[in-house]
């Protein structure tokens, strides 16, 4: 899994349709600090997959089911109002991706940004509602797994 953090350059949903044509359904655009982990990125895809798989995905796609399985919902409202950047030319995106993106390649999207990861990791504890009491005994990438994993079988 790889990540990559874009301050946009056009608006969000413009830079999503040229992301899908130019590498396909593999990929998520959301907000960064749902991209702290390349763990959670990777086993929540999984999830996906398998759903597909197994005939009890919630959502019509790959993307939309990745982001039901991010979100630990089997709503995609939910999980877009959850996942979603904002949609503003310059603002901050996460992508996560399965194949390497290079710099050109985002030439006219966006600007590649770097990200402090513990600071997104603070953001997504918050957006995950993860207490300090429970990351003063495990981490949060292993919290958010054992979440999606039984958000998955509920």
């Amino acid at each position: 899994m790889l990540v990559y953090f874009v301050r946009t350059e056009t608006n969000f949903d413009e830079m999503v349709e040229a992301l899908k044509a130019k590498f396909g359904p593999d990929f998520i655009a959301v907000r960064p600090e749902l991209c702290f982990s390349e763990k959670f990125l990777r086993y929540t895809l999984f999830l996906a997959y398998k759903s597909f798989q197994n005939g009890t995905a919630s959502a019509r796609t790959m993307g939309l089911e990745w982001l039901c399985r991010i979100a630990g919902t089997g709503n995609v409202s939910t999980a877009l109002k959850f996942c979603l950047p904002p949609r503003e030319k310059g603002s901050v995106v996460g992508i996560a991706c399965a194949k390497k993106i290079d710099g050109a390649e985002l030439k006219g999207l966006g600007e590649p940004v770097k990200a402090g990861l513990a600071e997104l990791e603070k953001k997504a504890a918050a957006l995950f509602k993860v207490s300090k009491n429970e990351l003063a005994n495990y981490s949060l990438e292993d919290l958010l797994v054992e979440r999606a994993a039984l958000a998955a079988v509920a």
